[in-house]
Parts: C-alpha cells; structure tokens; sequence
C-alpha cells in the first residue's frame, strides 16, 4: 500500500513537474518544491520517457526527480474578499419654484416687445387707462386718413399687451382678436378670425396702402401704421408692439366707410 501510494503521488508530481507546449517554446511548472522529501525503503518510480514527445522528453530528462512523502498535506490559503455595500442613493429635493412679478410695468414689457426692428411709442398709461374710452369727437370717421389715424392711436394704447390664444381682451390677445378690439372703438365691427378679416374690405395695393388699413398674411392678420410697418399681437411668448413687415407678399385691406 505504500508504494502504491508513493507510486500514484510520484506519478502526480512528475505529470505536474513538466508541462510543454507542443512548441516547445513554453514551460509551466504546476508545482513548486523547497525541500526534496526522501521516504525510506520507497522503490524508486521511473517513466517511460520514450513515449513522450521530443520537447516534453527534454524536459522531463532535464527535470530533477522529486518524491512526495504519502503523508504530505497540500493547503490553499483563501483570500479574504470584503464585499462593500453600494451608498444610498442622494434624496431628491423637490426645488421651490420661484414666484414673480404677476404684471410688468408697460414700458418694461415694451423693452422686451417681438422681433427685430420693434418701434415701441412712449405710452407709460397703464391697461386700465388704455382700456378707457377713446375720445373721437374731433375725428371725423367718414375720412378714411382721420379714422386710420385714429384707428392707429388706439391701437398703440395696448403695447406691450402679451399675446393670448383666443385673447381679445386687454388681459391678453391674439393677432385677429386685438383687430377686431380696436376697429370695435371706431364702430366697425369685424369677424372673429383673420382669415374672415382677410375678406372683410377692400384689397389696396401696398403703395396705396394707409395707416389703419388691415395687413393681412396667411394665418397672421394685423394693423399698417405706415413705412411698411404694423402694429399686431404676434405669437405665443410675444408681446403687442411696432414692428417691420416681415412676410413677402402683404395683402392690404381698406374697410368701408
């Protein structure tokens, strides 16, 4: 039993002693051994090195002969692995939105009024004064220059009003409700909708264009106060103000007398 023993340990350490690629170029030794251990009285163990390959019988001829006692004990030292807890996640704190200002004065918003080239009058009434009654007993509406001219004076009262959707009072407007606002003060009352506004007067060519005459562009409807600029409600986020004319082809409307 003991030689078998040291027989089948023998064979272990001589096939881990010497590993070689078929190459030949690399070596692996599967065990290290400090100190040579001798057994009294073990037969000595040899190996058919013939039936090895040229590069592994190099090696093995080369290999110095290593005996294992059978009492011999192998230990692996485990490695300690600590393990750490991933961090809690950061609480998400709610922000307190920020509360301004409900209105601006008239002639801030006017700073900040629509587009390039806004030509904003210095009118510092406040909406509830622009919203009063327009004295027109010294104008005579039957004149198409004096009822656009006042046509032009009551609509700049309202700049700086922001655009609303669906807005046809001083609290907001769209571009055909601050329209039909306006002309509403002069007495002519106009459909609820640019597109019906489109076709509420008479088309004018832009030289014959006056200030009062409606300006109208698919979609967008708003007020000539002459030198080929208006006055209208433009879109979400802008305010009433003076502006160029800024579409290709303006159609001009003159209303009735």
């Amino acid at each position: 039993m003991w030689g078998r023993a040291a027989h089948d340990a023998a064979g272990v350490a001589g096939r881990r002693t010497a590993v070689a690629v078929a190459s030949g170029s690399l070596l692996a030794t599967g065990m290290v051994v400090t100190t040579p251990v001798a057994v009294a009285d073990t037969p000595a163990v040899t190996a058919d090195v013939q039936a090895l390959t040229a590069p592994v019988r190099a090696v093995a001829e080369a290999a110095p002969a290593v005996v294992v006692a059978e009492t011999a004990v192998w230990t692996v030292e485990d490695s300690a692995i600590t393990v750490k807890a991933a961090p809690k996640p950061e609480p998400v704190i709610a922000q307190t939105p920020t509360r301004t200002a409900s209105a601006a004065s008239r002639s801030a918003a006017r700073t900040a009024s629509s587009d390039d080239d806004t030509d904003s009058a210095a009118d510092d009434s406040t909406s509830e004064q622009a919203d009063a009654s327009v004295a027109l007993d010294d104008v005579d509406l039957s004149d198409v220059e004096q009822r656009g001219q006042a046509i032009v004076d009551i609509a700049k009262r309202y700049i700086g009003i922001p655009y609303v959707y669906g807005g046809s009072t001083p609290a907001g407007f769209d571009c055909s409700g601050f329209t039909s606002y306006v002309y509403d003060k002069v007495g002519i009352d106009l459909p609820r909708t640019s597109s019906a506004q489109r076709h509420a007067g008479q088309v004018v060519s832009a030289d014959d264009a006056l200030p009062g005459d409606l300006v109208w562009n698919p979609g967008h409807i708003a007020i000539y106060v002459g030198n080929g600029k208006v006055i209208d409600s433009p879109r979400p986020g802008k305010s009433i103000s003076i502006r160029k004319i800024w579409y290709s082809n303006p159609v001009f409307i003159r209303l009735p007398k």
